[in-house]
């Protein structure tokens, strides 16, 4: 039996967009069954900034809700956001513990970043 995996980029997804590529949570949905891994980084969708999540222009909402419903065969989400800038490991893991839903409160938690 051939299987096929999928990794999805959501900032070179997103920055696709331009060129009438899907966003990245409609990618998601598109090949929901194929998707094992997953780079995480975020942008305005014009430039490939690689911020991290939340610090651009993707719907991390709709992503992260398609992501948990959709993907049963995903097994490995990447950090792909720059360090430096402001970036640190600190506010990385921050914001991994909000798109998780294990964060008790989005603005505080990134506030203190």
């Amino acid at each position: 039996t051939k299987m096929k995996t999928m990794c999805v980029d959501t900032g070179h997804t997103h920055e696709a967009e331009s060129f009438w590529v899907p966003p990245p949570e409609e990618i998601i949905r598109i090949f929901e069954k194929d998707v094992t891994i997953l780079h995480l980084h975020d942008n305005n969708g014009y430039n490939d900034a690689h911020t991290l999540p939340g610090t651009g222009t993707i719907n991390w909402d709709k992503l992260m809700d398609d992501l948990y419903t959709k993907c049963p065969l995903l097994q490995s989400i990447q950090n792909e956001s720059s360090f430096g800038n402001g970036n640190s490991i600190g506010k990385a893991a921050a914001v991994f513990r909000v798109l998780s839903g294990n964060a008790p409160d989005k603005n505080t938690i990134l506030q203190n970043f």
